[in-house]
């Protein structure tokens, strides 16, 4: 689905006042703004950032994503992905699933009248 490079990362714990992501690569750190993040997913331990351009892979939890990340319109699809709703192209309703860039994300039964209503609210504004 990427052509993109994968890398494995750590995530720092905060949001630095620019509004980006530290993430470590072995002897490395990124800065990854917020908004370059498209969907955040969780599979076993390891999570995975996605951005258009690359996708890191990192054991940070979903939760310490979600917690960082909650005030700038990133919503929990189901229980193993974040999206960042500014992202999201297009609901299908009746199938219950998102579609970002390249992925579909499905939406559990919980949170589909959400994100229909955030993503009616986005677009009215």
């Amino acid at each position: 689905m990427f052509n993109q490079k994968e890398e494995t990362a750590a995530v720092s714990t905060t949001i630095s006042p620019e509004n980006y992501v530290i993430l470590k690569q072995g002897n490395y750190l990124y800065k990854v703004s917020y908004t370059d993040i498209i969907l955040i997913e969780t599979t076993d331990h390891a999570t995975t950032v996605y951005t258009d351009k690359t996708k890191y892979t990192t054991y940070t939890s979903l939760k310490a994503f979600e917690e960082l990340l909650k005030e700038y319109y990133f919503e929990k699809a189901n229980r193993n992905s974040l999206v960042n709703m500014n992202a999201v192209r297009r609901i299908n309703i009746k199938e219950s699933y998102i579609e970002i860039d390249k992925h579909q994300v499905q939406i559990s039964r919980s949170n589909k009248q959400l994100f229909i209503d955030k993503y009616i609210d986005k677009a009215v504004q």
